[in-house]
């Protein structure tokens, strides 16, 4: 089945298959994915429920997939509805570390950063620190609520290995270290896929 076919299969399904986060994260998949002739390997971080996983497999179904997501049921969910893919119940850090990570009545919000009262312990690690294989080309998806430019420098050496980055930016997002991290490796920006104040996505990608 063609890229073309799976599009237009996709985009005849109810639109209750297709609602909410579900239709966003299709959308931004589309844009990144002209980016790229082929995905071998698809790196989540801040997985959420793999709504974008799902996306991805649509019409890359033999990608080899890596989702970080901290919140322990959202992390078993996503083991449950993808038994194929590799899931890690911990964070991406710029460092080996534990902390608290702040639950959100919204789940797609927790957060290292943003306090609430009600909390878990939770593991991070630096990507660079990890046994993981990336086959190109490679997209990388990073939705870290506030957490952005650490994950980035947690890849070190190994953001050279990416192909396509999509990272959700907020307000207090540190622009100007996350543009510079991205240069360093050779990326080139596009801004606004999805505009959401005071959330922003961004496209980075190589030439």
């Amino acid at each position: 089945m063609t890229f073309r076919t799976k599009l237009i299969k996709i985009l005849q399904q109810p639109k209750s298959l297709l609602g909410g986060k579900k239709a966003n994260d299709f959308h931004e998949f589309l844009s990144c994915s002209k980016y790229l002739n082929n995905i071998k390997t698809f790196i989540d971080i801040g997985a959420h429920e793999g709504s974008f996983i799902d996306a991805c497999l649509k019409f890359y179904p033999n990608a080899i997939v890596y989702a970080f997501e901290p919140t322990p049921n959202n992390a078993e969910k996503i083991s449950k509805e993808f038994p194929k893919i590799n899931v890690f119940n911990f964070g991406l850090w710029n460092e080996n570390a534990n902390k608290r990570f702040y639950l959100n009545q919204v789940s797609s919000r927790n957060s290292f950063k943003s306090k609430t009262d009600e909390f878990i312990e939770a593991d991070l690690k630096r990507f660079e620190s990890l046994d993981v294989k990336i086959t190109p080309p490679c997209f990388v998806k990073i939705d870290a609520e506030e957490c952005e430019v650490e994950v980035l420098e947690g890849f070190g050496e190994r953001l050279k290995e990416v192909d396509v980055l999509l990272i959700e930016v907020t307000k207090t997002t540190d622009l100007t270290k996350l543009f510079q991290l991205t240069k360093d490796f050779h990326f080139f920006s596009q801004i606004g896929l999805r505009e959401d104040y005071p959330k922003c996505d961004l496209i980075f990608w190589r030439k």
